[in-house]
């Protein structure tokens, strides 16, 4: 989710670095605005439903939806397949916060309903929740109040006479209000009803599946801050 946040970020830093001109929806924050974290949320709430459109001549493909060819979750022993989304779009930025006097860095999203289908899923181990479990088909999740938190150190070090920016010791933490989940053609000798069970135990299915959703979002914040601001002096990315 915070794929968008990055690619709003991306996309100033490509049209800055390449020399290309902003499109008009594309406004800028000023690094001495004692306010630049309510303007950064305030423009990336602005842009987000245009960016995940997809802009073309900027070589950045549509976000919305977002296609998955594999997911893992370790803990759950899953793996589904060709997954995706249209929910992106519709993603909050309800903080952010760039302090390079403290070094630090937090931003915080809000997505109000994530609804995503995979066509088919395995259960490598044959369980799920503790019980024996078969079947192959299209797995559907519905996760209401998703919230997700990222914090991480800011460094500044000079290269050529320009400031760069890299961000480490990132840590992603997601809160989810309620999560839906649905298994096609799944069986337990067991258990009659193996979906009416998981909605049942939704949190403990939650917890199992949390580490392989903060691991997907880690890898979708550290690495893109990491390439951009290392590429890119900071004057080219913020105005004065």
């Amino acid at each position: 989710m915070f794929s968008i946040l990055l690619t709003v970020l991306g996309f100033l830093v490509l049209a800055s670095a390449g020399g290309l001109e902003l499109p008009s929806f594309i406004p800028k924050c000023s690094l001495s605005d004692p306010n630049l974290g309510d303007c950064i949320k305030e423009k990336a709430n602005i842009v987000i439903p245009q960016i995940a459109k997809g802009v073309p001549e900027f070589g950045i493909p549509s976000l919305s939806p977002l296609s998955l060819p594999e997911a893992k979750a370790e803990a759950l022993d899953l793996i589904v397949n060709d997954a995706y989304t249209d929910a992106l779009k519709d993603l909050k930025v309800t903080k952010a916060s760039l302090d390079f006097k403290s070094g630090k860095a937090d931003f915080s999203i809000y997505l109000d309903r994530l609804h995503a289908l995979s066509q088919n899923y395995t259960f490598s181990s044959g369980m799920l929740l503790g019980l024996p479990v078969t079947g192959h088909g299209k797995y559907n999740l519905t996760i209401v109040g998703i919230t997700v938190n990222y914090t991480g150190d800011i460094k500044t070090y000079e290269k050529d006479g320009d400031t760069y920016v890299d961000f480490v010791n990132g840590k992603i933490s997601s809160d989810v209000a309620r999560g839906y989940y649905h298994f096609e053609n799944i069986q337990s000798p067991k258990e009659k009803d193996v979906n009416r069970y998981i909605d049942d135990h939704w949190q403990d299915y939650r917890i199992k599946m949390k580490p392989a959703m903060d691991m997907y979002l880690t890898k979708f914040i550290q690495t893109p801050f990491a390439k951009i601001f290392s590429s890119v002096p900071l004057n080219k990315i913020f105005l004065p």
